[in-house]
């Protein structure tokens, strides 16, 4: 009470059109071939809302049986487009020398008219290097060995929050007193300045790799390396609040990804037994390159800064807990109280049982004997995963078959907050068996404790964020393993069956990990909001009739 009744209309359209024409042909040895297209997207949506109070009945409920007293309507569209033309050719010398080059030319809705355009090229090479007479005498060993190299360009449209950022957007207000008259009115403002310089986000990348086959296909190597550059990146100025409304976005920001990847895999028989073994190995170091001339984003213990990773752990280097000798003893007769003998930070009453720090530097350089925010805090870790790898395995026997596969992550680091690691953070947040691992004076007197001492309406410790709270986010994981029959041909085809597998097959068996209790390493950065890994076992019955 009071009923209501609330109607909403939405529609949204979206169309795409492309026309695209193939080309093939060859002269000699020399092979040509392409592709020209134009293609255009567009889409429009319309949302229409208008609800009623107080209806005289509910047997057939409209909006005309509503009060029009409290009634209201809401209504909003929005429409964006993109067209783009396109073409690609291929060159094949004798199936030894491999080039490509590729453009396309977008124009967006989403920028003014000035900036709207983005063209975007690319361009590969390859050199079947065992194709040459003078690597006759390897083929022995070398099936195919191939070089390439690539460098491409591509665009992002999507840049700001609506299809609108260039544009000065107004917004209504609630509703206010006109300056003539008591009467309330609707009120307009404009919350974000508009930039008619925005324009495409562009990422390049530069690739290197080499393709390599030997003894007679069984082994397959193939390695890349290569350079990501991100650039353009929004970002926002620092505004004086006397403007009034929120700076908008600039194209200020540049990121760097570069890494490498090799690929090896083996396949044989040795009788009636098939069996295969493939691993990969990656590795990307990412840094940020620019940030204009905007200030380093600094959160509570994240900070994107030029020179680090996108928002690296930033804190102060953890040393154990401190302990008693860590401390003067005074008596005054009238208080009785600890003095620390190592560096702390200011204003935290230390004892026995809190987090040491390590004193990195001061004002002039060299440790001062203080910890500060200042000059303690570094770079600490990141949660941008190095070394990430797995292994893909299977055999076959007479019908049975088995494969596996492990996946993991070399080094990584994680932080777990809030009720996720913490006991006490509000009335959900109960007490586990784990958080009795702490710094007791009495009962548990360890400076490698797993957490320190308790403390009531006291965070510091939490709050100071350091590598105590850091975890190791590396880990090996046993991903799937799947066993299988297959009935014989001439057992299944007397039943008019063609093939007949039964199997069975579980995923997320294992993990191997020093991550905190519990959760998962794949999810690195948690408040404990996240679904973990579930083991799934499955049996299954394969069966493709004749």
């Amino acid at each position: 009470n009071p009923n209501q009744l609330s109607n909403t209309d939405y529609r949204q359209r979206q169309q795409t059109l492309i026309v695209q024409s193939n080309f093939e042909f060859d002269i000699d040895k020399h092979k040509f071939s392409g592709v020209v297209g134009t293609s255009q997207e567009w889409s429009v949506t319309r949302r229409f809302q208008a609800s009623r109070l107080n209806l005289i009945t509910e047997s057939n409920p409209t909006l005309n049986l509503g009060s029009k007293e409290g009634m209201s309507n809401d209504g909003s569209a929005s429409q964006w487009a993109i067209r783009s033309g396109f073409g690609r050719i291929n060159y094949n010398f004798n199936d030894r020398y491999l080039l490509e080059m590729n453009t396309r030319v977008d124009l967006s809705s989403r920028f003014h008219k000035n900036n709207r355009t983005g063209v975007f090229p690319s361009f590969s090479a390859a050199w079947r290097l065992s194709e040459e007479s003078f690597m006759e005498p390897a083929k022995k060993l070398f099936d195919n060995i191939k070089l390439r190299g690539s460098w491409g360009m591509l665009g992002n449209q999507y840049v700001g929050s609506t299809d609108y950022p260039y544009m000065s957007v107004i917004n209504e207000l609630d509703a206010i007193l006109s300056l003539i008259g008591t009467n309330a009115t609707s009120g307009y403002t404009q919350t974000t300045l508009a930039n008619p310089n925005l324009t495409w986000e562009k990422i390049d990348m530069l690739d290197l790799g080499l393709d390599l086959t030997l003894l007679n296909n069984r082994l397959n190597v193939t390695f890349d390396w290569y350079n990501k550059n991100t650039n353009d990146i929004l970002l926002q100025r620092n505004y004086p609040a006397q403007i009034g409304a929120r700076p908008s976005e600039e194209n200020l920001g540049s990121v760097n990804n570069r890494g490498w990847e090799i690929d090896v895999s083996w396949r044989d028989k040795i009788g009636k037994v098939q069996y295969g073994i493939a691993f990969n190995l990656s590795d990307v170091k990412n840094k940020i390159t620019d940030l204009g001339d905007t200030s380093p984003d600094l959160s509570s213990y994240r900070i994107r800064r030029v020179g680090d990773p996108i928002d690296a752990f930033y804190g102060y280097i953890a040393e154990g807990l401190l302990t008693p000798e860590d401390f003067n003893f005074y008596d005054d007769y009238e208080e009785k109280y600890l003095s620390p003998k190592v560096p702390v930070i200011i204003g935290n009453d230390y004892q026995p049982g809190d987090i040491k720090y390590r004193d990195i530097s001061g004002p002039t350089g060299v440790p001062d004997g203080r910890i500060t925010p200042e000059y303690d805090r570094i770079v600490i870790g990141s949660a941008i995963p190095r070394y990430t790898y797995n292994v893909r395995g299977d055999v076959a026997w007479q019908g049975i078959d088995l494969s596996f596969s492990l996946q993991g992550v070399g080094k990584g680091d994680g932080y777990l907050e809030g009720t996720a690691r913490h006991a006490f953070q509000d009335m959900a947040a109960y007490p586990q068996k784990i958080h009795m691992e702490r710094y007791n004076l009495v009962s548990n007197p360890n400076p490698n404790a797993s957490y320190p001492r308790l403390t009531y309406n006291t965070s510091f410790n939490q709050s100071n964020f350091s590598t105590f709270w850091l975890e190791n986010a590396a880990y090996l994981r046993l991903k799937n393993v799947q066993l299988g029959y297959t009935f014989p041909a001439q057992m299944t085809r007397k039943v008019r069956i063609d093939k007949c597998r039964i199997y069975a097959s579980g995923d997320n068996l294992l993990t191997f990990s020093n991550f905190f209790y519990a959760y998962d390493p794949e999810s690195p950065i948690s408040k404990g909001g996240y679904y973990p890994q579930v083991k799934t076992f499955v049996v299954g019955l394969n069966i493709t009739f004749q």
